[in-house]
């Protein structure tokens, strides 16, 4: 239990992390993906999505910063 609270404040902390540079990504685009994605990391830490849903989130905000960037610094999986 106690390793789960741990790695849901983390979770937690790292979303509030990306809250504060959102307007960075938000500045290239007008798609909702990258904050959408931050939404969704957070429904997860606090157990409100799933790994899909989150997956999903974060392959959409890749998706933005691929064609905002051209793909430089997206390093591919």
């Amino acid at each position: 239990a106690l390793n789960q609270d741990i790695e849901r404040r983390l979770r937690l902390f790292m979303c509030d992390c990306a809250a504060r540079v959102l307007h960075i990504a938000e500045s290239g685009t007008t798609s909702p993906a990258p904050r959408n994605a931050i939404v969704v990391a957070r429904k997860f830490a606090r157990g409100e999505a799933t790994a899909n849903e989150l997956a999903s989130a974060w392959d959409a905000a890749k998706l933005t910063s691929v064609c905002m960037t051209g793909g430089v610094g997206v390093q591919q999986e």
